[in-house]
This record gives structure tokens, C-alpha cells and sequence, in this order.
């Protein structure tokens, strides 16, 4: 009875030993920058983001007449072009990320 009980306890302690708990997620998001120079000239900037889940770039309310992105969502690493209005002064604005 004592060598059951001992075999019972082993296998039990072995159950509970080999339950693995899910991982955590930790959402990150990384930026070559957040800031950008927009130019007169309407040339473009490229953002590189990286990510493990889904993001969204916001541009400021003063921004959205001299600033176009090519795109402003998506999920993963991505890289982002950003093109200034050739006719508006040179800029320089802060992006807003969410995740």
C-alpha cells in the first residue's frame, strides 16, 4: 500500500509539473522615429516600424493638409512613406502610435 500511495504521489506531482501556463503577451512597438521632417520640396521619408501586433499612426490635426502617409495602420513590421505638400513650408511634426 505504501509503494501505491508513493507511485500515486510521484504520478501526481508529474501531472502538475507538466501543465505549462500560456505564455504572457507583451504587445511592442519600435520606430526609426518619432519625429519626421517634412521638406518643401515634397520628397518622401521612410518609417520603419516594428511590432508584434497591430498599430495605428496618427497624424496631428495641424498636420493633415501638408503631410500624406501611404499607409497609417497595420499588424507586424511594416515600413511607412511619408510625403510632404511641396507647397507648404518645410515641417517638422510628432507621430502617435497606438497598439
Amino acid at each position: 500500500m505504501k509503494q501505491l500511495t508513493s507511485m500515486l504521489g510521484l504520478a501526481l506531482i508529474l501531472f502538475i509539473s507538466s501543465c505549462k501556463k500560456d505564455p504572457v503577451f507583451i504587445p511592442t512597438l519600435t520606430m526609426t522615429s518619432t519625429s519626421i521632417q517634412v521638406l518643401t520640396d515634397g520628397g518622401s521619408r521612410e518609417l520603419e516600424i516594428s511590432s508584434n501586433t497591430d498599430w495605428k499612426i496618427t497624424v496631428p490635426a495641424e498636420a493633415t493638409g501638408w503631410v500624406n502617409l501611404d499607409r497609417n495602420t497595420g499588424k507586424g513590421n511594416a515600413k511607412v512613406t511619408i510625403t510632404g505638400n511641396s507647397a507648404q513650408p518645410d515641417h517638422y511634426f510628432p507621430l502617435q502610435t497606438e497598439h
